[in-house]
């Protein structure tokens, strides 16, 4: 398995899902967020394939087809786990995604 690490200083949430969306990243499998001065690594799949699901519905437009699998597999697994997911994520701080940490390194393999 093949993985493709994004420059620490183009590693944040946005910019991962700009790339993935725009095909920058073809039939990703996850997403997974490195701090290395805290030495962990924490797999956000589900944050990140939430977050494009929305945006591909408010703009009521169908997911591409190189993210459509990335995207179904880890929002149909977050949604089937805690079916009261989106409702846990609108209240969040001012990352809608993750919560503030140290600097994150992203990689999606």
């Amino acid at each position: 398995m093949a993985h493709r690490a994004v420059a620490i200083e183009r590693a944040d949430p946005e910019t991962v899902i700009c790339d993935l969306i725009s095909g920058h990243f073809n039939d990703p499998l996850r997403v997974v967020a490195f701090n290395t001065l805290e030495h962990w690594a924490e797999d956000v799949s589900e944050d990140i394939a939430a977050e494009i699901q929305a945006r591909f519905d408010i703009d009521g437009n169908e997911l591409p087809e190189h993210i459509r699998d990335f995207v179904e597999s880890h929002w149909t697994a977050a949604r089937q786990l805690n079916p009261a997911w989106r409702s846990d994520h609108e209240d969040s701080s001012a990352d809608p995604i993750f919560p503030p940490r140290a600097s994150r390194e992203f990689a999606t393999s």
